[in-house]
């Protein structure tokens, strides 16, 4: 094995996530942006992925409401489900933490989870979580390459209407700047915790944003078939991490 164990199960969950997105997302006929936000918030950190990659995509409102709705559904699902089917499959705290931190889609989900079913799993969970959340770096980076060629082919091929400038992912470089800071222990421990809540804060502002600017009319008109998709997602990611980390992947 050549890369930590948390990294490996992370890519697994990209692929587990991406995959299934394009394929039972066109099957399903699943809007590009619903897809690709539902896809990026299963496979990273929840609303802070969808976050993050919806100005890249140019997604709108309500395009970014609903699919946030649809993680976090499966979030208070997994919340309930996970800890039940741990105690029944007699899983060890280190076992169910790495599960819970590669299959359940935001932090507080997966702390909530981990405690649920036993203390002890939670560290390792939040360890595999927050490897997860890294990850946060190459797909935004990913999704600009992705906007930039879609760009590029509505211009006809062009270099008309395409920008990588416009669609790069800037807040890339203040999350890498910040965790190098962080790591290296140059931040005051005061700073630390402010940030973190300056942070929540300002996520809060950004949704209740979103969500004043939703239209409920047309989040009803997209139907049901997002939520299919991320059903399928979530079964996918669970049930795949599961059986790796069985198997001693």
């Amino acid at each position: 094995m050549f890369l930590p164990e948390p990294v490996l199960m992370t890519l697994e969950r990209l692929g587990a996530a991406g995959y299934p997105a394009y394929v039972v997302g066109g099957a399903l006929r699943v809007p590009v942006n619903n897809r690709d936000l539902i896809a990026s918030g299963t496979a990273i950190c929840g609303g802070s992925a969808i976050a993050a990659v919806a100005p890249i995509i140019g997604a709108r409102d309500e395009e970014i409401s609903y699919s946030i709705s649809v993680v976090f559904l499966f979030n208070l699902a997994a919340v309930v489900i996970f800890p039940l089917f741990g105690h029944a499959l007699g899983l060890s705290p280190e076992v169910f933490g790495i599960w819970a931190g590669v299959a359940v889609n935001d932090t507080s989900s997966v702390m909530a989870a981990a405690f649920a079913f036993d203390a002890a799993s939670v560290p390792v969970a939040i360890l595999v979580k927050m490897t997860r959340t890294v990850m946060i770096v190459p797909m935004a980076l990913a999704f600009s390459f992705v906007a930039a060629s879609r760009a590029k082919k509505a211009a006809g091929g062009g270099e008309g209407g395409f920008s990588l400038m416009r669609v790069f992912p800037w807040f890339v470089l203040g999350f890498l700047l910040m965790s190098t800071w962080t790591t290296w222990g140059y931040m005051p421990s005061g700073w630390a915790s402010s940030c973190q809540e300056g942070g929540k804060f300002l996520i809060a502002v950004a949704l209740s944003g979103i969500g004043l600017n939703t239209d409920l009319r047309k989040i009803l008109a997209t139907g049901f078939r997002p939520i299919l998709l991320g059903a399928c997602l979530w079964f996918v990611v669970a049930a795949l991490g599961l059986t790796l980390i069985e198997l001693n992947w």
